[in-house]
């Protein structure tokens, strides 16, 4: 699956990244019948831009949430640790 989404500079740099784009992902447990309890996943963040220069750092946050949850607040993420981090790097995957 591919989702294509804009970064808003701004608001990262200002700590207001509530307001950027958040995707949600129901994650179970691909063999009930095994004594283990997690679903192995991938997820990869892109660049993509035209010249060398103008890449970015990049990265982001994974946290647990209700199935209800449609939008995670600038709160929730103050006070929820997240369970898996990719830290900022302008050396990530570039598209």
């Amino acid at each position: 699956m591919q989702i294509v989404h804009q970064l808003i500079p701004t608001l990262v740099l200002s700590g207001s990244f509530a307001l950027n784009p958040q995707f949600f992902v129901t994650l179970n447990d691909p063999d009930p019948y095994d004594d283990e309890t997690l679903c192995p996943v991938v997820i990869s963040l892109l660049q993509n831009q035209t010249k060398r220069k103008s890449e970015r750092a990049i990265g982001f946050k994974i946290y647990a949430c209700d199935l209800q949850t449609r939008k995670l607040s600038e709160d929730f993420m103050r006070r929820q640790p997240s369970v898996s981090l990719v830290t900022l790097s302008t050396h990530a995957d570039i598209k």
